[in-house]
């Protein structure tokens, strides 16, 4: 009976230990990726050791640095076999452990190839082997892992917007989708003058921190907008507004669409690389006067709409100059038979 309580121990414990790799990601060109090793052990783990392949073409390994569970350990150490094979080993000499508990034990760096394409890279364990302070063989699972590619193009996006022919102020939003921080913003948005003048320019949540945010007119129809930050500030990876431009509508232009094109779109990031980018051109809608809502129709939506601001002023609470359809300052009958005139119209 003692000698099965002895051995049963002995066998649980044989069965919990784990080492994973936990997955990375990284842009195309970067340096310093990290890849955490991690250990999940219930009990005292003496000496490991693993061996990690990758792809060489992808990725080239530039450090293994031992973290708190493991700068105990007098013997930390690490070598490339061959490109795409880094073997480490984890002991000590004076008695020292791994305590039970779950967490990292190596961080692995990989610099990842400039014309890498995106995707996910193998990060596959082998020759993995964990001892306790008897020297006693621990069967550990093994989890493997990837390092993740990810797309370098960002993406400049003019969203869609709408106004009606003399209306002020018409928004139109600037988006910048990307997956890297990019330091610096400048490109040119070309309309047709005839149709729009640009009223302001304004940075929006994703540039508010940035102490650059300048624009200018070069020529009719073209705006031109450079943001940056002399202190360091950049526009975080992610999907973010990063400017709103406001345009005048002439009067009189014909309903249907005014093309919103971009073009010498430059990014770059905190280290003055170029950042490839994705344009995404757009439009401002040109709406029938009394298409209020926007749908496209002149009909009893509008109509609604119109009786809601019908007789405020210039100066009134709730006064909408959307509203005032002929421009001098009230929504008054004159309003109400060009509304008439419109109704039914697309």
């Amino acid at each position: 009976m003692l000698k099965l309580l002895f051995i049963l121990p002995c066998v649980l414990q044989a069965q919990t230990a784990t080492l994973k790799v936990e997955d990375g990601a990284g842009v195309p060109g970067s340096t310093g990726n990290a890849v955490q090793m991690i250990l999940e052990n219930s009990m005292d783990v003496a000496g490991l050791q693993f061996t990690l392949s990758y792809d060489a073409e992808v990725l080239s390994l530039s450090d293994v640095k031992a973290t708190d569970r493991t700068k105990q350990m007098d013997i930390f150490s690490w070598n490339e076999l061959s490109p795409g094979q880094v073997k480490v080993l984890v002991a000590d000499m004076a008695g020292d452990i791994i305590a039970p508990g779950a967490g990292p034990i190596a961080i692995l760096s990989f610099d990842i190839a400039s014309d890498a394409l995106s995707g996910d890279i193998s990060l596959n364990l082998s020759d993995v082997v964990l001892s306790d302070p008897f020297g006693e063989a621990i069967v550990p699972v093994i989890e493997d892992g990837m390092l993740t590619v990810l797309s370098l193009a960002a993406t400049l996006r003019v969203e869609e917007a709408s106004g009606a022919p003399g209306s002020k102020g018409n928004p139109v939003h600037i988006s910048l989708e990307s997956y890297a921080e990019i330091a610096g913003i400048q490109f040119t948005l070309n309309y047709d003058p005839t149709a729009l003048n640009i009223a302001d320019a304004k940075a929006a949540e994703g540039t508010e921190g940035m102490d650059i945010f300048s624009w200018n007119e070069p020529e009719p129809g073209k705006v031109k907008l450079l943001v940056a930050d002399t202190g360091g500030s950049t526009v975080g990876p992610g999907t973010w507004p990063i400017a709103v431009f406001y345009f005048n509508l002439a009067e009189g232009v014909p309903s249907g669409e005014v093309p919103l094109t971009l073009s010498d779109v430059v990014l770059s990031d905190p280290m003055g690389n170029t950042v490839a980018v994705n344009v995404v051109h757009g439009s401002l809608r040109v709406l029938c006067p009394g298409d209020f809502d926007g749908n496209g129709k002149v009909d009893f939506d509008d109509f609604f709409l119109f009786v809601g601001k019908f007789g405020k002023g210039s100066g009134d609470p709730g006064f909408d100059p959307a509203y005032d359809l002929d421009g001098d300052g009230k929504v008054d009958f004159d309003d109400f038979f060009i509304f008439v005139g419109n109704f039914g119209k697309r």
